[in-house]
């Protein structure tokens, strides 16, 4: 069984902000005099100065799935720390649906600026936290590798 150090650690808090993300709003625009918020969990109008606002209809609920599935995934492998390989799988499937969850973001806040009337489309810094996550699964992949290298030293003295 091998030890396991920074990488449970990274992926502890790899888990944790993905899991925060998810509840965080990632930008705001304006339509007209009314100023929205958008985040994974729909879209919300901050300040309305009419009584009848404009109806917004993004669907968001997918990025929300693909952020608490990363979050749980990311979760399940710190527990796998028998199964090395199936730890290291584990964590580059984490990155690729993070980076699929950034495309998706961009994608999704060219799709508000083409709204008629959308003006002044501005990100949050929470929009850091998935990059910082992808870095932190980086970081957890090089540990494993490290500690396979220590166990195959360890097969060859034996």
């Amino acid at each position: 069984m091998v030890i396991q150090r920074w990488q449970s650690v990274y992926l502890f808090v790899a888990t944790v902000l993905m899991a925060v993300y998810a509840f965080l709003p990632i930008a705001g625009f304006f339509v007209g005099n009314e100023s929205y918020e958008f985040s994974t969990l729909g879209v919300e109008c901050i300040k309305a100065t009419e009584a009848v606002g404009y109806e917004i209809a993004i669907v968001t609920w997918p990025l929300f799935v693909v952020e608490l599935l990363v979050a749980v995934i990311s979760l399940i492998t710190i527990f796998k720390f028998k199964k090395l390989k199936l730890q290291k799988t584990l964590c580059a499937i984490c990155i690729i649906m993070t980076l699929a969850l950034i495309v998706s973001l961009a994608i999704m806040s060219y799709n508000i600026t083409m709204i008629q009337g959308a003006s002044g489309l501005h990100f949050y810094m929470a929009n850091c936290l998935p990059v910082l996550c992808i870095i932190l699964y980086a970081m957890a992949m090089n540990g494993i590798s490290k500690d396979q290298k220590t166990l195959r030293s360890y097969d060859r003295i034996r």
